[in-house]
């Protein structure tokens, strides 16, 4: 038995469960030993074990002791010559051991060995502990992504947690084994500095991965205070500063040659929130990132030594105008420049947040994500409400990656957007000409261009809850692929809101189609997609009120038949969804929506269903529970038959029907341009779906 697993425990039996689970699921039968000392739990823990796992070595304590008193009372049990020390709120996974007993077996100098340790949502929790200028220690990667390069291959560290930590049995006793003044804290990173001291080495070895689920035990912080100054007192003076250079992620070989420049203006005190802000910076990105802190002047260097003496993070006294401008005309140089990033408040910025910033570098204007404490079109509760009301029991991490995928080539004109996070991009930043320093510099520089907000990115400033403001009963969703502008009737704004949706090919066709915004009225661009039915449902993701309607672009929308629609659904449960009919310019003789197969008497795309209950894509209104209940549109489908699609999902749901309801439309006769060959496509897809004939 080579191998002793020491595993102390509390309670959390639920956390427990799972960590032996995992071991016995990946880890080889006759590899190690699990010793678990079980510190009086009051939950299943005991009746768990020996129903679960009889395998199990367990060590009962009537009363509760500390980490340090737990992990020495079971490695002094332990037959293995080599420990391993694992926090029961963690779970191991496919292949974890092999690559730390290779690590350790190859070099005698190594004392010690740990995995990656993730969060459950894939990012890094720690690879490894450095010690700043102030002798405290950090944990180097944590919220990284766990493919940065950084985590490529092992790495030697001045200390690694006890979270999970593998050692020789021979060392752990020579220095005594984990220090017991400390209680539950500390002790795995004085256990490391007495190794350091005997010229040991640690070792990380990101090929070894483990989830944790981090202070699951209760009172893990409960004497901070007092392990710090025992910490203090003990190593203070005896732990020289590491290089952070060497750490430095900025410097890994993986950046691409596009550039984007940084300037934080964080306020006083804010030293926590902006380190955390540097590494999702660095963390979550591609480019490279000239970064500069423009701070007050006595807080200047407190920030810069947050920046683990990277070459690219600079700071300046907010009073230091020339030097502002001087590091923003170096950025401007750059050929490879995609924009500047602008942060009025230390913001944890997501996954590959400057790639997809970066994209719309052509497209004149500001770009901002969306925000919490923002209103209007960059309202946090307008975004994360649809994608609530889609997937309600969505892990963390769940909602980000779906409102990526729905609005990734998505951008939303907006009247202005919040200080907190702004893009200025290259084109804009061209056309600012000589003046750019100076307008980049100043607070004001994003509001005198086109504002957009960006739905595939959501942040937190995480000060506060979300802002509120009252949304419409209703949100009229128009989608064109074409650069026509849609003719609004009279609208009363408390009615409704209209979501313009706009197919374009190129990032900068997006201020060309989407105009000035105005009262209730939102204009958004996709690039690359082209079907209507994807187009509606970027268009639905816009808007949290309970009724949709959904209108082509040749459909004149009035107040009147907006409410005429509105009224027959809200009181009409039996009724999935309410179409009106039109009149035309030339006759003005009113035309019904089409229900047979084939084209309307006018020439128009029909659609296909005999049941009376599929409708052309022209108008139709709905309520929005229902059409996130069937998940939208089906975008394999096109030409007014996504919505003969959609209906009939919609009155499958609960047995309902449609109706030809009392509103009244004018159409202005718009004829699109019709490929027949993929019309006929898509209607053959749609009887194929329905089995029609």
């Amino acid at each position: 038995m080579r191998v002793s697993i020491v595993i102390p425990v509390r309670n959390s039996w639920e956390y427990t469960r799972a960590c032996l689970a995992s071991i016995r699921a990946h880890t080889p039968d006759d590899a190690c030993e699990v010793i678990l000392v079980d510190n009086a739990s009051t939950d299943e823990t005991g009746s768990g074990l020996a129903n679960e796992f009889p395998w199990v070595h367990v060590l009962r304590n009537t009363e509760p002791h500390p980490f340090a008193a737990s992990c020495n009372q079971g490695a002094s049990a332990a037959q293995g010559d080599l420990l391993l020390f694992l926090n029961n709120d963690t779970e191991v996974t496919p292949g974890w051991l092999p690559p730390l007993l290779q690590h350790i077996d190859s070099d005698a100098n190594l004392v010690g060995v740990g995995p990656l340790l993730l969060y459950p949502d894939g990012a890094v929790q720690h690879a490894g502990i450095v010690f700043n200028a102030d002798h405290g220690g950090q944990n180097f990667g944590r919220y990284w992504r766990a493919d940065h390069p950084a985590f490529s291959g092992p790495r030697k560290y001045p200390a690694l947690t006890a979270a999970c930590l593998l050692c020789r049995a021979s060392e752990f006793r020579a220095v005594g084994g984990f220090d017991e003044a400390f209680i539950t804290g500390y002790e795995d990173v004085d256990l490391c500095l007495k190794w350091r001291e005997r010229g040991r080495a640690m070792l990380s070895v990101p090929q070894s991965r483990v989830i944790h689920h981090e202070s699951r035990s209760a009172g893990r912080y409960e004497f901070e205070k007092q392990n710090v100054a025992l910490y203090m007192q003990r190593w203070k003076h005896r732990v020289p500063q590491d290089n952070m250079g060497f750490y430095d992620i900025t410097r890994q070989p993986h950046l691409t040659l596009d550039t984007i420049g940084v300037i934080i203006t964080p306020q006083p005190e804010m030293g926590r929130h902006l380190e955390i802000c540097l590494h999702f910076l660095f963390m979550h990105s591609q480019c490279a990132l000239p970064v500069l802190i423009v701070a007050p002047g006595e807080w200047v260097q407190s920030y810069l030594a947050l920046g683990l003496g990277s070459s690219l993070i600079s700071a300046v006294d907010a009073a230091d105008t020339a030097a502002q401008m001087s590091w923003v005309s170096r950025q401007l140089t750059g050929k490879r420049l995609r924009g500047i990033l602008r942060l009025g408040w230390p913001i944890n910025l997501p996954v590959n947040w400057d790639t997809t910033m970066a994209r719309w570098a052509d497209a004149r204007g500001a770009f901002s994500p969306i925000i919490d404490r923002a209103v209007g079109a960059q309202a946090w509760t307008r975004y994360v409400a649809f994608a609530h009301s889609l997937f309600p029991t969505a892990p963390k991490g769940g909602i980000e990656r779906f409102l990526s995928r729905q609005f990734g080539d998505s951008c939303v004109r907006a009247s202005s957007v919040s200080d907190d996070c702004v893009f200025v991009t290259r084109a804009e930043i061209s056309a600012m000409g000589a003046a750019a320093p100076a307008r980049l510099c100043g607070e004001s520089a994003h509001r005198e261009c086109s504002s957009y907000v960006l739905p595939a990115l959501m942040v937190q400033r995480g000060d506060g809850g979300l802002a509120e403001e009252p949304f419409p009963p209703a949100t009229i969703v128009v989608v064109s692929t074409g650069s026509q502008r849609h003719e609004f009737g009279a609208r009363p704004p408390e009615l409704s809101e209209i979501v313009f949706v706009h197919g374009v090919s190129e990032v900068a066709e997006a201020e060309t189609v989407c105009a000035r915004p105005s009262q209730g009225i939102l204009a958004m661009a996709c690039v690359g997609r082209r079907r209507d039915s994807q187009l509606y449902n970027c268009g639905v993701g816009l808007g949290v009120s309970p009724y949709l309607i959904c209108a082509s672009p040749n459909i004149d929308i009035d107040s009147l038949s907006v409410l005429a629609a509105l009224q027959q659904i809200h009181k009409t449960p039996d009724i999935a969804g309410v179409g009106c009919r039109f009149r035309r310019d030339s006759s003005g003789a009113l035309t019904p929506q089409p229900l047979l197969p084939g084209r309307s008497p006018g020439g128009d795309p029909g659609v296909v269903d005999t049941s009376e209950n599929a409708w052309a894509g022209w108008w139709m209104a709905m309520r929005r529970a229902d059409l996130l209940a069937v998940k939208g549109f089906d975008e394999n489908l096109d030409f007014g038959v996504e919505a003969a699609d959609l209906a009939l999902r919609l009155c499958a749901l609960q047995s309902r029907t449609m109706a030809m309801g009392s509103a009244r439309a004018r159409s202005r006769g718009y004829r699109p341009k019709l490929d027949s060959s993929a019309f006929e496509h898509v209607v053959k897809a749609f009887r194929a779906k329905w089995a029609l004939p």
